[in-house]
């Protein structure tokens, strides 16, 4: 990986990956938000880092 550890994706495209899955709640989202009920704090969003995450199931 030379130091790359990911890859750079819009929303959309992240959202494609759930094809054939419906995506469960809370939907796709800032993966410091998923578990809102958490004593951790989510971090500040800003428009150069935001990381998506979601849970689908397979229809």
């Amino acid at each position: 990986t030379q130091g790359h550890w990911g890859r750079v994706r819009e929303p959309k495209d992240v959202e494609a990956l759930f094809d054939g899955m419906d995506i469960l709640e809370p939907g796709l989202v800032e993966v410091s938000t998923w578990r809102p009920d958490t004593e951790v704090a989510p971090r500040q969003l800003t428009d150069e880092w935001i990381e998506y995450g979601g849970l689908g199931r397979l229809r």
